[in-house]
């Protein structure tokens, strides 16, 4: 029997880094802010917002600096930004206006999670394609430059957040950025299958074929903390394998970001339109790209196999990939590690099940709660 552990950045955040979707905005927002401020400009302006210097204020810069949370900068009386269920702030207490005229980044701002901006951008593909779809054939001319559009920013988001990772990814150090439950985890990960009522009425010959082989560590991540910690822990051995499943921060041509449903009501729609521009960005594309996700594939085949789920949030952005691992024939059990409660257990489980076809299977498959499986007691994702 082999063992798959999927880890997401649940892990990385449990470990200490920085790398929620809301420490990536902050960056990114700070960074740009305080850019005009500096300058001797009025404006700023890129392809995902507009910055408008009302009002000249000095002590604004050293209030922007010290901000450690998103929720802090949204919440400034001094700077007002478009965003859905927000109060406008009194024009006479402005000194900045920032217009976030990218879809992608407006509706997924308040959702705190990296799988709603991947999620985001696909709906608007999908009214996008509404919009073609509905459009006279001289007119639709238009229509395609604004899916260009809607994809120049999602690659601009993805070259952001290489530059913002990659500047974390110079700074990890796994004694500091660790968490008291690796040891017990890894350890875990290491044992024997788990035990379950089926395999009591197996036979000693089937018992012998369902021993531990392989582990195979795929990690959505784009930094190394997973495989420092392997290291550190003298896990990584002979029959465990490590590979980032999503590329990896050194070869920026490897990253993928996207979004990754092609199992969608809606997305038949769009890959029959003929426009390329409307399905470059699914993950499934990118994957064949190198051996990694055929490895993956090639785990699957091989025979029987449990899963550990690692701080990953399991949301519809991954389902292509997710699917194919819960839905396997080989597939017998899946067990989710959590933030130290039944409650986020649950949760966890509700995710799951999206992935799932066969209600049935899926509770087959799920290992009971175990409240010692604890990843972290304030994951995020």
């Amino acid at each position: 029997m082999n063992r798959i552990v999927l880890v997401g950045n649940g892990f990385d955040i449990s470990c200490g880094l920085k790398t929620s979707y809301d420490d990536f905005i902050l960056w990114y927002l700070k960074r740009q802010l305080l850019k005009l401020c500096r300058s001797q400009n009025r404006k700023y302006k890129d392809l995902l917002i507009e910055i408008t210097l009302t009002q000249p204020n000095n002590d604004l810069i050293l209030i922007i600096k010290d901000l450690n949370k998103l929720s802090e900068l949204l919440d400034l009386q001094n700077i007002s930004f478009n965003l859905p269920n927000r109060q406008s702030r009194p024009i006479g207490v402005l000194n900045l206006t920032c217009a976030i005229n990218s879809p992608i980044l407006k509706y997924s701002i308040d959702s705190h999670k990296w799988s709603s901006i991947e999620q985001s951008y696909y709906y608007e593909l999908l009214e996008l394609f509404q919009e073609f779809d509905n459009t006279r054939r001289a007119n639709k001319y238009e229509k395609i430059g604004k899916i260009k559009r809607l994809n120049d920013q999602l690659n601009y988001i993805k070259q952001l957040l290489i530059e913002y990772l990659s500047e974390i990814e110079e700074n990890i150090d796994a004694k500091v950025h660790t968490n008291k439950y690796l040891k017990d985890i890894f350890n875990k990960i290491k044992k024997s299958p788990y035990e379950r009522d089926w395999k009591i009425s197996m036979s000693e010959d089937e018992i012998r074929k369902n021993e531990l082989e392989d582990i195979y560590y795929f990690s959505f991540n784009y930094t190394s903390l997973l495989d420092t910690h392997l290291s550190d822990f003298n896990v990584i051995g002979q029959n465990t394998l490590v590979f980032n499943i999503h590329g990896y921060l050194d070869n920026p041509e490897s990253i993928i970001f996207g979004y990754g449903d092609d199992s969608h009501k809606d997305y038949y729609n769009l890959e029959q339109s003929g426009i390329d521009d409307f399905i470059i960005n699914i993950k499934s594309f990118h994957y064949p790209s190198d051996e990694i996700y055929e490895t993956l594939i090639g785990a699957l085949d091989s025979g029987i196999f449990e899963v550990f789920i690692l701080g990953h949030s399991l949301g519809l952005s991954d389902r292509v990939l997710l699917k194919t691992v819960f839905e396997h024939r080989n597939c017998r059990s899946i067990r989710l590690f959590h933030r130290n409660s039944l409650d986020d257990h649950i949760k966890k489980r509700l995710a799951l099940s999206r992935h799932f076809e066969d209600k049935i299977k899926m509770r087959e498959r799920i290992v009971r709660f175990d409240p010692n499986d604890i990843l972290d007691s304030d994951e995020v994702d």
